[in-house]
């Protein structure tokens, strides 16, 4: 099991969890190239239905608070909000859980 982690906000837990518990693995997921790539990667899946969810509420809100903003090229996606209020958090963690498990060959 990987846990994967964006290091500007988790950095500190991540690294005790590991050295104090040491149960699970920690990845680094860079907010940068990373994440772009895997935000343009989750709304691929989307689109081909190759992603379901349990109908999880919270997931489905935050989904819908979400929006993409595409760079000046049109190939670099990152999830935005629509309204600075609302929250995208599982959004992201969606996209960024989605990648890792591509990149791991779990799926």
């Amino acid at each position: 099991m990987v846990v994967t982690y964006d290091p500007t906000e988790l950095h500190d837990m991540a690294q005790r969890l590991y050295q104090h518990e040491g149960i699970v693995w920690f990845e680094e997921f860079s907010q940068g190239n990373q994440r772009l790539e895997a935000d343009r990667q989750l709304l691929e899946l989307i689109k081909s239905r190759r992603i379901v969810h349990n109908g999880n509420e919270k997931l489905r809100e935050h989904i819908r608070n979400a929006d993409r903003k595409l760079d000046s090229t049109g190939r670099h996606m990152r999830i935005v909000k629509r309204n600075e209020a609302q929250k995208i958090d599982l959004a992201v963690a969606l996209s960024m859980a989605s990648y890792m498990t591509l990149h791991l060959n779990l799926l």
